[in-house]
């Protein structure tokens, strides 16, 4: 009897051990580049810094004075003028707290609502000062031009006569003013129809008239005595010229 033999394949090598220091080369390692790492550095900071700066200006608010109607050059400023409001950032403001101090002065120049309130736009002088008076008028509709008036408006009052026809007063003319024609023939001195020339200080309606209004004027302490008093009789008709 033959005997089988079975063949089995022979048994996997193993890799050769190769001791480390007989390894030839290197690895590859990666390169620090030291001025990177600080521009990097740097760059985190400074943007660390800037939104911290942006977060303390817009958490930081003053109040501040503003204006919530137009106020023409010449127009005292009055408390109904102004009003407060949050501000934050770096600009030129007047701050709420100073509005005693602000009432009171005069406008420098054309202002608007809505801008704010800073000390260039303000005139310390007082009004009216020692050469200028302010009059009160009371004109109907009629007198006043139905265009309309405003604060800062320059005006010429003229005297009108009476019902009867008579003057309303026969004041002193003032220096310079120019006589009538009748006065120039008649030798008699007789006051101009022009009584003042001045500015629109103040404006009201007249609710005891339709269409009236309650005016103040400012114009040269020498012309208001008349003023008053043709204004006292209801003998001025108020022209708006250009400034």
């Amino acid at each position: 009897m033959t005997a089988t033999h079975t063949s089995f394949p022979p048994p996997p090598q193993s890799a050769p051990h190769i001791p480390p220091h007989q390894v030839s080369g290197r690895l590859p390692t990666r390169q620090r580049r030291p001025a990177l790492i600080a521009v990097a550095v740097l760059l985190i900071v400074s943007g660390a810094l800037g939104g911290l700066q942006l977060l303390t200006a817009s958490s930081h608010t003053v109040s501040v004075l503003v204006l919530v109607r137009p106020v023409p050059a010449g127009h005292v400023i009055e408390s109904t003028d102004l009003a407060t409001t949050a501000l934050s950032g770096n600009v030129a403001y007047t701050p709420g707290s100073a509005e005693a101090n602000v009432v009171g002065k005069t406008a420098a120049r054309d202002l608007f609502a809505g801008q704010l309130l800073t000390q260039s736009m303000m005139a310390a002088a007082s009004v009216p000062d020692g050469t200028q008076a302010l009059v009160g008028l009371r004109l109907s509709a009629a007198q006043v031009p139905s265009a309309g008036l405003a604060d800062g408006n320059a005006v010429v009052l003229v005297e009108v006569p009476s019902a009867n026809g008579a003057a309303a007063v026969a004041a002193p003319l003032a220096s310079g003013q120019a006589t009538t024609p009748s006065s120039a023939t008649s030798g008699v001195a007789t006051p101009n129809l022009v009584l003042a020339t001045g500015t629109v200080y103040a404006i009201a309606a007249d609710t005891a008239s339709a269409g009236g209004a309650l005016i103040t004027v400012l114009v040269p302490r020498e012309q208001s005595e008349a003023l008053s008093v043709a204004a006292s009789s209801g003998q001025v008709t108020l022209i708006r010229v250009g400034s």
